[in-house]
């Protein structure tokens, strides 16, 4: 079932990929030797195949349309080598890496990839792609202001955990109520749908951007859907207000969203969401000065803190003055009201973490969403908040069920303290329940595009 929702997925994407019992994406040309000597044991293989596909797929979501890359005259190695470099940074799939022979790991990773990107340029010159300058091509201008990968909801889970379930004897009680405030008692700021499309920005100038690459003001189309949803959207009015309620200089600012590419997953042609773009947070500079002193950054710093709690938006904020602006009710008015945005659906507005837990779980096993994202303050009063991703099981793939085996570590034990009086069972529900939606057999709705036509 995974296999097929990989399979989909790269199809979706433009890739004309031929299902078996795993994905041969390794050339048999040129890779011989390696294969010869160091292919690892069939098993081993097949749970690597899979891993690759689905890391695979989630690397193209965060790049720029293969095409735009080969227009601009970039070789099939030098794409394989940026995607190649998202691979060995995801976290969720180091491990199927690593589990490889030493001998072979680089090559097998470095194969597979220049084969699935060769595979995605010969299908662009098939339908009559060409570079601009061959063997010259143009510099892509890299978005100054990305929009961050997101955690796992489940591994934040076990490390909150762990703070408490590590503390000696005389600290538990305070650890105990320290949790059970976050957990069950502090509302989350929002608990939005995760969708499944492409990460895709406006900028305050008017330019759009994808999630690596500037795609500027004349983009009408991006990974084979239209990008119209965004001209409506007025980021420089957003930069104004935001400035004026800040009481700063703002530099530049992008809007963040899902644009809806995938016209066959989850439903969203019947449910009425293909092709539009729906946004979810904002990321912006704010304006400090290269004379400044170190002191005058941080007075500036704590004024905008100070106006963002006022204001009652979710934030983060590196020291250098990026900010980013999580979703929330105030911030989805802004977004509304002032930007003129579709904004992304807050399923369960109000509830606690556990809560959201209870309430959302039906939907991620029945595979009616990609997933949830939740946006969270880290303790009462203070807006500065976190970001967590909770997905359903298919998505995963075998990461899923390392999440499980991650939290039911953790469940004996809590088990044992609720039973010892020590700890509310509401935390155990919580677990009990991330570890069906984990290990469920999600089946949700995904075909290709190329797929759909032809049923």
């Amino acid at each position: 079932m995974a296999m097929q929702l990989g399979v989909s997925y790269l199809q979706a994407l433009g890739l004309d990929l031929v299902q078996g019992s795993g994905l041969d994406l390794v050339s048999p040309r040129g890779l011989q030797a390696v294969e010869a000597s160091c292919t690892p044991a069939s098993k081993l293989a097949d749970v690597f195949s899979l891993d690759f596909e689905m890391a695979y797929a989630s690397a193209l979501t965060k790049f720029d349309s293969l095409e735009s890359y080969f227009s601009s005259g970039m070789a099939v190695p030098d794409v394989a080598a940026m995607l190649e470099e998202e691979l060995r940074s995801d976290k969720d799939f180091l491990p199927a890496l690593q589990a490889l022979p030493d001998s072979c790991r680089d090559a097998e990773l470095r194969g597979r990839m220049r084969k699935a990107v060769g595979m995605a340029n010969s299908l662009w010159k098939k339908s009559g792609g060409n570079a601009e300058k061959e063997g010259a091509p143009k510099k892509i201008k890299d978005v100054v202001l990305p929009w961050a990968s997101i955690d796992a909801y489940p591994e934040w889970i076990a490390a909150v955990l762990d703070t408490f379930l590590d503390a000696s004897p005389e600290e538990q009680p305070d650890a105990r109520r320290h949790l059970e405030y976050k957990l069950l008692e502090l509302p989350v700021c929002s608990a939005s749908v995760k969708y499944d499309g492409t990460c895709f920005g406006k900028m305050d100038s008017g330019e759009l951007v994808g999630r690596k690459h500037v795609l500027g003001m004349l983009c009408d189309n991006y990974m084979k859907t239209s990008t119209a949803a965004a001209s409506s959207c007025d980021a420089a009015a957003l930069h104004r207000a935001l400035a004026k309620m800040l009481g700063v200089t703002i530099g530049p600012l992008c809007i963040w969203g899902e644009l809806m590419c995938n016209p066959n997953f989850y439903s969203y042609t019947d449910r009425g969401l293909f092709a539009k773009w729906i946004c979810f947070g904002v990321v912006a500079e704010v304006g400090l000065g290269d004379l400044m002193s170190p002191d005058e950054v941080a007075a500036k710093l704590n004024q905008v803190v100070a106006r963002l709690k006022e204001c009652k938006l979710a934030y983060s904020v590196s020291p250098s003055g990026r900010l980013r602006l999580l979703l929330c009710p105030a911030l989805q008015r802004l977004l509304q009201d002032v930007a003129g945005c579709e904004v992304a659906e807050d399923m369960h507005p109000g509830l606690t973490h556990a809560e959201v837990v209870a309430c959302g779980a039906a939907d991620l096993r029945d595979g009616n969403n990609e997933g949830l994202v939740l946006a969270f303050f880290n303790r009462e009063g203070d807006h500065k908040a976190s970001l967590r991703k909770w997905k359903n099981s298919a998505e995963g793939g075998s990461v899923s069920l390392r999440h499980a085996n991650l939290l039911r570590e953790r469940l004996g034990r809590c088990q044992d303290l609720v039973e010892e009086g020590r700890l509310d069972v509401r935390v155990v529900n919580m677990l009990t329940t991330m570890i069906a939606v984990a290990e469920a057999q999600t089946n949700p709705s995904k075909k290709g595009r190329d797929k759909a036509q032809k049923s």
